[in-house]
């Protein structure tokens, strides 16, 4: 099965569009099913399919991202901890334990040590700064189409609202493109938001507090990877250029057990592989974590960004009726051995 069909260049409505009034009911003949719905990994991901038991060796996880230098490493969403903050954010995570698991203290801890925040946008189309910043969007409902879920019983409208989006701030064009792109109808389909492009990393968490389920994290984090995949897929269609390297990376948190994965196509649908998983109260495992957070935002913010607006600025020329500019050359270094994976305290709770 190839990957999800994808309709003309223009967002259409399709039958399955559901009112804010009947959202939880869908439309008639069909049933919405949401990531903390029961039925969501039956009803929606297996019906594409996606494969979540991906282990690190496919080929969707085989991508270097450990020796890509970041063209802005002073940006705040990087992590840089001493030993004696390192051992705070342990000692944070066992007090959050011993106090309950409470839903507002973890998000308390998680913002404070793990979930960095950085956003910049231009105060005006005239700044000229390319300034490569990462914008963290919260609870974010982008309002974009995502694949249409197969059959004719289920539907779900993609309004992801993960805890943090991560994606580039809109300055990374040129004063210039920024007015081409607010200006070009069709730039509601490459733009995450009127803010920001290319969104590279979905964060949610949650706690065991009151029967919270990992898996309601998980599938959060996996519906808003296939939206922007497919949103991806859309542009990369429209120039004729392959999905091999497509991808967008994953964090889960449960409690104090995180999940890192990533997401691409394969040649049956959506893939989910597993990259890394451990505990942030053992040190070690807190390092891993930061290892990969850093360097996912060094990709995010490198070499998927560099892509994404070669890829923009073709379709601009296009849009303006000029000649399109040459393909770009391939920017994944090469394959790398898959990373280890630590052991870790950690358990679903149920579906």
């Amino acid at each position: 099965m190839e990957p999800p069909p994808v309709p003309g260049s223009a967002i259409s409505s399709t039958s399955t569009t559901l009112t804010k009034k009947r959202k939880r009911y869908g439309e008639v003949g069909l049933t919405y099913v949401g990531p903390r719905d029961k039925g969501f990994k039956q009803h929606i991901l297996d019906a594409f399919p996606v494969n979540l038991q991906a282990s690190e060796a496919s080929d969707v996880a085989q991508h270097s991202i450990f020796d890509i230098k970041s063209p802005n490493p002073l940006s705040r969403v990087f992590i840089h901890r001493g030993p004696e903050d390192l051992n705070e954010i342990i000692h944070d995570f066992k007090q959050y334990e011993l106090r309950g698991c409470n839903e507002n203290a973890l998000t308390s801890v998680c913002y404070d040590s793990i979930i960095q925040r950085d956003r910049f946008i231009p105060n005006n189309l005239s700044d000229d700064t390319e300034v490569v910043k990462s914008v963290r969007n919260d609870k974010w409902k982008p309002g974009k189409q995502g694949p249409p879920v197969p059959g004719n019983k289920y539907t779900y409208d993609w309004d992801i609202e993960p805890a943090t989006t991560y994606a580039v701030s809109i300055n990374m064009f040129s004063a210039e493109d920024r007015r081409k792109l607010l200006q070009t109808e069709s730039s509601q389909e490459w733009l995450g938001d009127d803010d920001a492009v290319c969104p590279y990393l979905t964060v949610d968490y949650k706690s065991g507090e009151k029967g919270g389920k990992q898996s309601h994290a998980r599938y959060q984090t996996v519906a808003a990877a296939m939206l922007w995949l497919y949103q991806l897929k859309r542009i990369l269609d429209a120039l004729d250029q392959p999905l091999d390297s497509v991808r967008h990376y994953l964090i889960t948190i449960f409690d104090a057990v995180y999940t890192i994965s990533i997401a691409g196509f394969n040649s049956g649908g959506y893939e989910i592989a597993t990259l890394a998983e451990g505990n942030l109260k053992k040190m070690n495992e807190l390092k891993e974590y930061i290892r990969w957070s850093n360097a996912i935002h060094s990709w995010g913010l490198g070499n998927h960004a560099t892509s994404f607006k070669k890829n923009i600025k073709q379709l601009l020329q296009r849009e303006q009726g000029h000649p399109p500019l040459p393909t770009p050359e391939p920017t994944d270094p090469p394959n790398h051995s898959a990373a280890t994976r630590p052991c870790s305290d950690k358990g679903d709770k149920g579906e």
